[in-house]
C-alpha cells in the first residue's frame, strides 16, 4: 500500500492559488514589482492583493488557479461549471522583517458555488508515462485533472532572505485547509492498461480522488521542485473517512519533492514577493499550455436549446 500511495504523489507533483509579527503598512518604496505583461494579449490575468478593509477586491477562480497550466507537463483545457460565482480574496497580510530575513503569512477566503477544473491532455500525459515504464506494463496513477469545487479558507506562507539589501523569497507555500477547513482542491488520477502495446485513455481504470491541502515551491535554480500534501486519497463516489485520511497521511511520510517547470516555479517565487510587499497586482505571464475554457461552449449549448424550446413553443401557439 505504501508503494502505491508513492506512486499515486509521484503523478500528482509531476502536474501540476502572506507575514507573521506585527503588520506594517509600507515597505521599501524601491522594492521591483514583477510584472509579466507588455501590454499585449499574450500576458495573462491579473489579480488583486490589496487588503482595503472597506471593500477588499475580488478574484475570479480561474484567475486565482492560472498558475496551474503555468506548471503542468502538458496541455491543459479548463472547465468553468455553468453559473459560477467562485471568487477569492485577500482578508489579511502580517509580516516580520529583520536583517537578513522576512517572514509573511497572507489569509484569502474562497466564497461562492460552482467548480472549476483543469483537465490535463490524456493522450500527452500518457505518451509521457511510456518512456518510464517496460514494454507491456500498465502505467499507474496519471493525472487526470485538478478540480477546484466550493468554498473554504486557505492562507500564503512566504519565507524569504536579505543579502546586501536585495529580497530574495526562498519558500512560498499555498495552503488551502486554513483554520482546519476542508481543501476545496481535489485531483484525480488513474491507471491505463497495455492492450496490443497501446495505452488508450478510454480502457482507464481504478479512477481515484486526491485531496490536496497544499503546494510548496522553494527557490532552487537547479532543479526546482514542489512539494504536495494529502489531505485523503479515496474512489469515486466513496465518503472521505478514515481510511482514506490514513492513506493520505501515508503518502506524505513517502513523498519526495519532484521537478516542475522552471517558469512556473520562478512565478510563485514573485507571486510571494508581492504579497509581500503589499503590491496592489499581481500579472502572470501567459500560459502557453492552456487551451482554452469550454464554458463558453458550453453555455452556448444551452442557450441554443432553451432559444429551440421557445421557437418551438410560439410554433405551437
Amino acid at each position: 500500500m505504501i508503494d502505491k500511495m508513492f506512486k499515486i504523489l509521484v503523478c500528482v507533483c509531476i502536474c501540476s492559488s502572506l507575514a507573521i509579527g506585527q503588520e506594517e503598512k509600507s515597505l521599501d518604496p524601491q522594492a521591483v514589482q514583477v510584472n509579466y505583461t507588455d501590454g499585449t494579449k499574450d500576458s495573462g490575468p491579473t489579480v488583486y492583493l490589496g487588503t482595503d478593509s472597506d471593500e477588499p477586491k475580488e478574484n475570479s477562480v480561474e484567475d486565482f488557479m492560472y498558475f496551474v497550466p503555468l506548471i503542468a507537463p502538458v496541455d491543459v483545457q479548463t472547465h468553468t461549471s455553468l453559473n459560477n460565482n467562485q471568487a477569492t480574496r485577500i482578508i489579511s497580510i502580517k509580516r516580520e522583517k529583520e536583517d537578513d530575513r522576512f517572514e509573511a503569512v497572507c489569509e484569502f477566503v474562497m466564497t461562492g458555488s460552482g467548480s472549476f477544473r483543469n483537465d490535463f491532455n490524456p493522450e500527452q500525459i500518457i505518451e509521457k508515462g511510456t518512456e518510464d515504464i517496460k514494454a507491456g506494463k500498465p502505467l499507474k496513477n496519471m493525472i487526470d485533472y485538478i478540480n477546484f469545487k466550493g468554498c473554504g479558507k486557505g492562507s500564503v506562507h512566504i519565507e524569504g532572505q536579505i543579502k546586501n539589501g536585495a529580497e530574495r523569497v526562498i519558500s512560498m507555500t499555498i495552503n488551502f485547509n486554513e483554520d482546519d477547513n476542508a481543501s476545496p482542491v481535489t485531483v484525480g488520477l488513474y491507471s491505463v492498461p497495455c492492450e496490443n502495446g497501446q495505452y488508450k485513455y478510454k480502457s482507464k481504470y481504478s479512477q481515484t480522488i486526491a485531496r490536496v491541502n497544499s503546494l510548496t515551491f522553494k527557490n532552487e535554480p537547479v532543479e526546482p521542485r514542489m512539494t504536495l500534501e494529502l489531505a485523503a486519497i479515496s474512489k469515486p463516489g466513496k465518503k472521505e473517512g478514515f481510511c482514506s485520511r490514513l492513506k493520505g497521511a501515508i503518502a506524505n511520510l513517502f513523498v519526495k519533492p519532484l521537478k516542475v517547470d522552471p517558469l512556473g516555479n520562478e512565478v510563485m517565487l514573485d507571486f510571494g514577493h508581492a504579497l509581500y510587499c503589499q503590491h496592489a497586482t499581481f500579472t502572470f505571464p501567459k500560459a502557453e499550455k492552456l487551451k482554452g475554457n469550454s464554458k463558453d461552449a458550453e453555455e452556448t449549448i444551452v442557450a441554443r436549446a432553451q432559444n429551440k424550446r421557445s421557437i418551438k413553443k410560439i410554433d405551437t401557439d
